[in-house]
C-alpha cells in the first residue's frame, strides 16, 4: 500500500445501489472489504502496461481485474473508468473506492483502490 500524495484529483464512489440493489448497508460493507481482501492479494504482482491478468498489470487493468472478480463491471481504461464515476470528496472516501491522479500533465493517467487512512493499493508503473 502507497500513501496519498499531493496528487490525488477525486475519488470514485462506488455505485452499489447500481450492482447490489435492494441490498443492505452491510452487503456493501461486505463488498467493499471483499475488494480491499482480494486487492492485497496482488501486491507486488509485476507491472505491465496493458496488463489486465495475474501475470501482470497496469493500473486500470489491475482495477478492472479486482472489480471483475466481485462481479462488478467496470470500463478498462483510467478515463474511462473515472467517467463511469461519481466524484466525491477524499474525506467521504470508502474502502474500494477509487482514486484517480493527474501525475506530470493535465489529464488523468492513473487510478488506485482506496483503502483508508489515506492509503490506496495500486499497480504502480516499473520503477515507480
Amino acid at each position: 500500500m502507497k500513501k496519498l500524495a499531493l496528487i490525488l484529483i477525486t475519488a470514485w464512489a462506488l455505485l452499489f445501489a447500481r450492482e447490489a440493489a435492494g441490498d443492505n448497508a452491510s452487503t456493501a460493507a461486505a463488498l467493499r472489504s471483499r475488494i480491499i481482501n482480494s486487492a492485497k492479494q496482488y501486491i507486488g504482482t509485476r507491472y505491465n502496461y496493458g496488463g489486465k491478468s495475474e501475470a501482470g498489470f497496469d493500473c486500470s487493468g489491475f482495477v478492472q481485474f479486482i472489480f471483475r472478480g466481485i462481479g462488478i463491471m467496470l470500463p478498462r481504461t483510467v478515463v474511462g473508468q473515472f467517467d463511469e464515476g461519481v466524484k466525491i470528496e477524499l474525506a467521504k472516501a470508502a474502502p474500494g473506492d477509487l482514486v484517480f491522479f493527474k501525475i506530470d500533465c493535465e489529464k488523468i493517467t492513473h487510478v488506485g483502490i482506496y483503502v483508508s487512512d489515506s492509503e490506496f493499493i495500486h499497480a504502480p508503473s516499473t520503477g515507480g
